[in-house]
């Protein structure tokens, strides 16, 4: 009988490198990878089933992630084991797609990818959260994430500890740490170094009448370290639900574009206040 129909349970990844399509968590569960276990992604792009769900701001289909959670609570992924999505196929697929999307003149974000694209849907993240409360993301090593690696959205108590992100300088989308109209969020002691935003802020990518977009509030970021990336801690350039409420200390950006980012374009502001950053160390900037 499945643990879940107990009430809860542990599925725990031993040392050793395992092949895996997506998983499914369930509530009232743990799921830990130990040290010397490696989940390795498929590298089967149709292993991936798509799901209703946001990517860069707007609901809509999309691939599902190496760990997905959607209406969950009380959710643990811990461990000092490693999550290696093999993104390189991933980012391959992505250029070749927007190149085919700029020949045709696809330019905004609605559009879905042309049939005969490489990619179909919106690539898979590290580690997809929707609609969950109780989170917990401790210890683990994320690398070489298809996109974002840690992307909770409509999430409310979410801690994310400890946490490792390292992905190429030149991979496209592989934000570290995305919170989007979450609620009461703490993120302490993650090192992360990619190729996009280390730590980013959404809330919706533009206002649609009758469908107002959550905010992001409450968000503590922490005793981090980040290396190259585009900033250490952002905000946007999605936030037509608004971003209040952030506190920012004690964090070491060592190589990234800018310390701290808020970013947005016309149609898709919503209001950013109460934002606080304090003992933010800016070193050796790549521009």
């Amino acid at each position: 009988m499945p643990a879940e129909k107990w009430g809860g349970g542990k599925v725990v990844v031993p040392a050793g490198k395992f092949l895996t399509g997506p998983i499914m968590l369930k509530s009232n569960m743990e799921f830990e990878v130990l040290s010397g276990g490696t989940l390795l992604g498929s590298p089967n792009f149709e292993d991936y089933p798509t799901m209703q769900g946001r990517w860069e701001g707007l609901e809509r289909t999309i691939f599902t992630s190496l760990l997905t959670g959607e209406g969950l609570e009380n959710i643990s992924i811990t461990g000092h084991g490693q999550l290696d999505g093999q993104g390189a196929l991933w980012w391959d697929a992505h250029r070749k797609t927007a190149e085919m999307r700029r020949a045709m003149g696809l330019v905004d974000r609605e559009p879905e990818n042309p049939a005969g694209a490489p990619l179909r849907w919106p690539r898979p993240r590290m580690i997809y959260l929707y609609k969950c409360k109780n989170v917990l993301v401790r210890g683990l090593k994320l690398v070489n994430s298809p996109s974002w690696n840690i992307h909770p959205v409509l999430c409310e108590n979410v801690c994310i500890d400890g946490v490792s992100i390292i992905n190429p300088g030149d991979s496209p989308n592989t934000d570290g740490i995305d919170p989007d109209s979450c609620k009461n969020v703490r993120i302490s002691n993650c090192y992360i170094t990619t190729g996009d935003d280390c730590i980013i802020i959404k809330s919706g990518y533009k206002h649609i009448p009758g469908k107002p977009f959550a905010p992001s509030e409450n968000i503590v970021v922490t005793n981090c370290v980040f290396g190259q990336g585009h900033c250490g801690v952002g905000v946007g350039s999605e936030t037509a639900g608004g971003v209040r409420n952030v506190a920012i200390s004690n964090c070491v950006c060592d190589g990234t574009r800018s310390g701290l980012r808020f970013k947005t374009a016309r149609g898709r502001g919503g209001v950013v206040e109460d934002i606080s950053a304090v003992n933010v160390v800016m070193r050796g900037a790549t521009e």
